[in-house]
């Protein structure tokens, strides 16, 4: 493994943690729509519906990746347009292709595989699915979790946007950039924290429309893991992360959300971590590596895998009885085949669509 590889050693291991956290949560929820309902163990009850917060640790690590590849002197309009084009390939192609895997799939089962036993979507809206446009238009949404990655291609372009307004800065009125980031990001990561506590400002749907209608509540999540990354590099002073600390603590107290707190203590975990960077073998387990490679396959295709599971083995025991007792291997054994599904996707698929990506150059 080399330096950079183990540098992000933690982010990976992160991806496969919010994945198996992400998992967890819909099948807990799965099992309730097939209508298996499992003897569960309190602490199951109380620990999967949370499991969501892995969407936060998801958010948190694009932002800090981002940070990561971007330069403010660098940042050109070619960059701009060939940065995004990357991601979009990079995250569009395994996305289309989990699209056309699940229309199959309902054409073989009829209504099996769809979470709401919703039937075969018209043309127009799988063409609003492929262009990520399903949430403006309000219609069903073929890859379950997909509003996620509508966000996070939100969440780019807004940063790219940002960081063009910072090279302006720095080129015409040679601001430092902790100035910029004051002026520039601070605002919009403030609104965006105060919003989620309640504090509405003002309305941000109002002012955007329906182009941005999901980005902003998880603004602050996506920036605090740039920050960290600038914050680590010494390119900001660590009076960013107090600043950032004191505000989510203060809006914690006031109002608790867990978002908030999980953003709270990634950002911790991050501080610490590069106060102590040199250990750079921390979550280096080949095993929770492996797990975080695969883990756009695995968030793209395990709820629908789960369902299909859930719901071959009810046709083959015919009935749930004597079933419910047995969680804890159901659980395994989902997570086995979604794992089995993944690799094959992540190898068919997203991996040649990763090199495909890597292939433009900035």
């Amino acid at each position: 493994m080399t330096e950079l590889e183990k540098r992000f050693a933690l982010v990976d291991a992160l991806r496969a943690i919010g994945a198996f956290l992400i998992a967890s949560f819909h099948f807990y929820m799965c099992s309730f729509l097939v209508g298996l309902h499992f003897d569960y163990p309190l602490f199951v009850h109380k620990i999967f519906p949370l499991g969501f917060v892995g969407v936060v640790i998801f958010f948190f690590l694009s932002g800090f990746v981002i940070a990561f590849r971007l330069n403010a002197e660098q940042f050109t309009s070619r960059f701009f347009f060939s940065f995004y084009l990357r991601r979009l390939i990079r995250i569009s192609f395994p996305y289309w292709a989990a699209i056309v895997v699940i229309l199959i799939l309902r054409i073989l089962t009829g209504r099996m595989v769809s979470l709401d036993n919703l039937m075969f979507p018209e043309f127009s809206v799988i063409l609003k699915n492929l262009f990520y446009l399903q949430m403006v238009f309000d219609v069903e949404t073929i890859v379950p979790g997909a509003w996620t990655i509508i966000v996070e291609l939100q969440l780019y372009l807004v940063m790219l946007i940002l960081f063009a307004i910072t090279k302006y800065f720095i080129q015409n009125i040679r601001l430092p950039f902790v100035t910029i980031v004051l002026i520039v990001f601070s605002p919009i990561t403030v609104f965006s924290m105060l919003d989620v506590a309640g504090f509405k400002l003002f309305d941000l749907g109002s002012l955007c429309g329906s182009f941005f209608p999901s980005f902003f509540p998880s603004w602050y999540t996506f920036f605090a893991g740039a920050m960290m990354w600038w914050v680590i590099i010494g390119k900001l002073p660590k009076y960013f992360f107090w600043g950032f600390f004191v505000l989510a603590a203060a809006l914690l107290i006031v109002r608790y959300g867990l978002e908030l707190y999980i953003t709270l203590v990634l950002s911790s975990l991050f501080y610490v971590w590069g106060i102590f960077m040199q250990r750079r073998d921390f979550l280096t387990n080949r095993l929770v590596q492996y797990f975080g490679g695969i883990s756009y396959s695995f968030y793209l295709l395990h709820t629908i895998t789960i369902m299909a599971a859930f719901k071959i083995f009810k046709i083959i025991t015919k009935s749930w009885v004597g079933l419910e007792a047995y969680f804890l291997v159901w659980f395994l054994l989902t997570l086995i085949i979604c794992t089995v599904v993944a690799q094959i996707f992540y190898s068919v698929i997203e991996k040649p669509s990763t090199k495909l990506s890597k292939k433009l150059a900035l």
